[in-house]
């Protein structure tokens, strides 16, 4: 009887088998797909951290030797273009080849 019962069920343990390998693969794409986006968004956060960095640095050196305007072109992990102004309405601004953005005084 033992025997019989174990031919039914032979299929059984290769649809089973099928069946857990297609859950295990699914959740490792979802896992990948997860990691790539937050990995992708850190370092989106460290190319601006590093864009204002470079635009404090520039501000103050320019107010450490008193220049009033300027237009800078730094390489530094990357192209820069920075310009600002320190007298009347300041403003400072950096841009890259994928980012701008700047800090304006009304």
């Amino acid at each position: 009887m033992k025997k019989q019962s174990g031919k039914k069920h032979k299929g059984f343990v290769l649809l089973e088998t099928l069946l857990a390998f297609g859950i295990i693969s699914f959740a490792v794409l979802f896992f990948y797909q997860g990691e790539l986006g937050f990995l992708l968004d850190i370092e989106n956060k460290m190319i601006d951290s590093r864009m204002h960095r470079v635009l404090y640095e520039e501000v103050v050196e320019a107010r450490r030797i008193q220049q009033k305007t300027g237009l800078v072109n730094i390489e530094r992990n990357g192209y820069y273009e920075v310009s600002y102004r320190l007298e009347e309405l300041p403003y400072a601004q950096i841009s890259s080849e994928k980012k701008q953005f700047g800090i304006y005084r009304k």
